[in-house]
């Protein structure tokens, strides 16, 4: 297991998949990160965090 994904598990240990997804799809869509948070049910920090991780993700895998 690569450093970055061991960083991604402890930082969204406890939010399911279905949860990161909804705050994805959302954020795609348009939606703000205080969008995402309601609509997924999340407050502001993880939605955040959730946003952050997949565009560093998407940057490194480029």
């Amino acid at each position: 297991m690569s450093d970055t994904s061991v960083k991604n598990d402890k930082v969204m240990k406890g939010v399911d998949r279905e949860t990161i997804r909804d705050v994805l799809n959302n954020y795609a869509r348009g939606a703000s990160t205080e969008q995402c948070a309601q609509s997924a049910g999340v407050d502001y920090d993880t939605a955040y965090q959730i946003i952050a991780d997949a565009i560093a993700a998407a940057q490194n895998s480029a």
